[in-house]
């Protein structure tokens, strides 16, 4: 603890607040949500005149006032639980006893996380659902997610809501936090609330109630949020600075784009567009979206900001807290290719299509139609890109549209490519959402008139206009087509991000294979990012850290299950001795191999941490191998217990593809090794009833 206690104080986190609505002193009507109808009836009917009086006394429209106005009145229950021992006997008790009995057993437990705080050098402090104020200028705020009794939306968007409010004040420096709640269904509020609150995962966390009094939880995770406090705040403060400097630059902008008036435009149209046709609007949009990428170049608070982020060690970086998400897919997409409401201004009345348009087929076309269609080979899958130089389209000088044929598939992680064969447009999203990508046929190359182009792009065609690439890389896809002539150079797509399940495995005392399966979850997670290091292609799995902790706690519980084979019990001790190391590996990830389908491949410990024989001491297996097809030697077991079995989260059943080379043999165990294979793992019903009807042994 004196490690944790020393980590806080370096990073400057002295203070904390715990929030929670038990720490209010008189409840809101939302707290007594569970009394239904009946009972406010009977507790009104129970009322004598002297009770009614006294109630008049403090809320003079109580007479006025049906009782559905009363109940939903803060002010009314507040003078209801001023005055509760002040009315006959019994009749308010009943409406406060299971506020007051959930009031106390959270006192309880948040008395005991003040202490915590206490034992962690930090000076802790409490608020109720007002907190605001309190939290101004603490370090660290331990909220309840549900800020009510009632445990309703409107609860939890009573803390959302205060935070947002707190982190748009403190955007440079806001608090860390940490939400608690009893809900099963923490994980549903991971992404709302980084969106809604304005903080970065990198400086909350989640915990359940329930995980308070498991002993380090709450330590690991304070540990977690000060180790990357820096770095995370050298982001905020990035996000902020630019938020800030793109408004100026669009107010410079405006103010210039104001000083050009009615005979500018004018003089523009008359000596440059009016020849070639094309359209003012679509134009000064082009003008205007380079003149505010200038002045947002222009500010020097970006550069600053941008700098300092230049400093943050990625060499250690977080794992991603919330789960799998095509984000990176999404930043690739927009940077490669115009939005599409953008297609609505065409700028050319000669054409109908511009330079770098996406022409998609609408579905199958039959071979007549294709003939028709001047030879184009329209199949479905079938796109074209429009290749014709700008110029030629928008002054009527080309005769005939270029066109380069290619075919869009849909985007799997063994499809994400980063070298530049075969051609391709890594990511295009099309109108339903949908995520997929382009290989282009350098070797399909097709012309077509104007007059049977508007016959094939008509509203009964067999061609749309699906995207619109941005220039820089349309015009690359037009050099690559130009024997790699003048070739641009640009910047290489980010890595994507694709969601595994993960399955814990260990052998029993019986030397058969046993499934874990997690507490409460139906699997545990992980992410395999795929990206390169140099030339070649890379598959990284890193695991969340809901499933690091989870992985972590189940391993501890192994030591004393009786079901793990003795020779793997010795083995499990030694690991968790590095249990940090273990996390630091999980986090950081590994490389996922396309051989590992074929057998138990042995993750060591990094290099410095090695065992007396000098060797480097392996902390888990790692396969790819189907449940059922699993198989562990005892020689392994002395080694270490532990497994991790990669599936695909989309469809369990199905083995991680990671894209393996057409030399590489990814099989299924052969029908005889499969049966041996099944003798040694057990059939489900040898398993423990606990495990046999979970997902993982489906």
């Amino acid at each position: 603890m004196s490690s944790l206690n020393d980590l806080l104080a370096s990073k400057n986190i002295r203070s904390a607040l715990v929030v929670d609505d038990a720490f209010d002193k008189v409840p809101l009507a939302s707290d007594l949500a569970w009394i239904d109808r009946q009972e406010w009836a009977q507790f009104f009917d129970d009322l004598t005149p002297e009770d009614k009086q006294k109630i008049a006394d403090e809320y003079p429209a109580f007479h006025a006032q049906s009782g559905d106005e009363l109940v939903g009145d803060d002010l009314f229950v507040s003078i209801l639980w001023k005055i509760r021992d002040q009315l006959s006997f019994g009749t308010a008790s009943v409406l406060f006893e299971r506020y007051i009995a959930d009031s106390n057993g959270a006192n309880q437990q948040l008395n005991q996380l003040m202490t915590l705080l206490g034992s962690f050098s930090l000076k802790a402090d409490f608020s109720g659902r007002n907190f605001e104020q309190a939290a101004a200028s603490v370090d660290l705020i331990i909220i309840d997610l549900y800020l009510g009794s009632g445990q309703q939306e409107s609860d939890m968007r009573t803390s959302i809501d205060g935070l947002a409010r707190l982190s748009k004040k403190r955007k440079i420096a806001p608090p860390l936090v940490v939400l608690m709640s009893s809900s099963t269904r923490l994980e549903d509020n991971y992404a709302k609330f980084r969106d809604e609150t304005g903080l970065f995962a990198s400086g909350f966390r989640f915990i359940r109630k329930s995980d308070l009094a498991e002993p380090n939880s709450l330590e690991r995770i304070l540990h977690r949020l000060a180790t990357y406090r820096d770095e995370s705040l050298k982001l905020s403060a990035f996000v902020d600075t630019w938020q800030h400097a793109l408004k100026r630059a669009s107010v410079r902008t405006t103010d210039l784009l104001r000083t050009l008036d009615l005979s500018e435009f004018g003089q523009v149209y008359d000596l440059l567009l009016a020849e070639e046709k094309a359209s003012i609007g679509s134009f000064f949009v082009d003008v205007v979206d380079r003149v505010l990428q200038h002045e947002v170049e222009a500010e020097d608070t970006i550069i600053d900001a941008a700098q300092r982020l230049n400093g943050v060690d990625f060499t250690s970086f977080p794992p991603r807290y919330i789960g799998a998400s095509p984000d990176l897919q999404k930043f690739v997409f927009a940077s490669t290719f115009q939005h599409r409401a953008r297609l609505r201004l065409n700028g050319n009345s000669r054409s109908k299509v511009v330079f770098g348009d996406l022409l998609l087929s609408r579905g199958k076309a039959d071979k007549a139609a294709a003939l028709v269609a001047h030879r184009l080979e329209i199949h479905e899958g079938s796109v074209f890109a429009v290749m014709t130089p700008a110029c030629s389209l928008q002054r009527g000088e080309a005769k005939r549209v270029l066109l380069l044929a290619g075919t869009i598939q849909s985007l799997t992680m063994k499809d994400w490519y980063i070298k530049d064969s075969p051609v391709r447009t890594p990511v295009m999203e099309l109108a339903d959402g949908s995520q997929n990508w382009i290989k282009w046929d350098l070797e399909h190359v097709e012309t077509i008139s104007h007059s049977h182009l508007e016959e094939l792009l008509d509203d009964k065609g067999v061609l749309y206009v699906a995207g619109r690439l941005r220039d820089l890389y349309a015009v690359e896809l037009q050099q690559k087509l130009l024997a790699h002539l003048g070739r641009v150079g640009v910047s290489a797509p980010m890595p994507a991000a694709f969601e595994v399940n993960i399955t814990l495995a260990f052998p029993g005392t019986d030397e058969k294979v046993i499934y874990y399966s997690a507490d409460g979850a139906d699997s545990l997670r992980g992410i395999v990012y795929v990206g390169r290091k140099g030339d070649e292609r890379q598959n990284h799995l890193s695991l969340t850290e809901t499933t690091c902790h989870s992985i972590c706690k189940a391993l501890r519980k192994l030591i004393d299950d009786s079901r793990l084979h003795p020779e793997g019990r010795s083995a499990l001790v030694k690991i968790l001795e590095k249990e940090y190391d273990l996390l630091a590996m999980f986090e950081r990830g590994m490389p996922l191999k396309a051989g590992m389908s074929q057998e138990l491949l042995p993750v060591t410990f990094p290099k410095t941490d090695t065992t007396g024989s000098g060797k480097a001491m392996p902390a888990f297996y790692m396969t790819r191998v189907s449940q059922d097809g699993l198989m562990m030697h005892k020689a392994k077991y002395k080694i270490s217990p532990v497994i991790l079995i990669v599936s695909d989260a989309k469809d369990p059943g199905t083995l991680v593809d990671v894209g393996a080379e057409e030399n590489e043999i990814d099989s299924q165990p052969a029908p005889q090794q499969a049966e041996d294979v099944m003798a040694e793992s057990g059939s489900p019903e040898e398993l423990p009833q606990d495990l046999r009807n979970s997902e993982l042994t489906k």
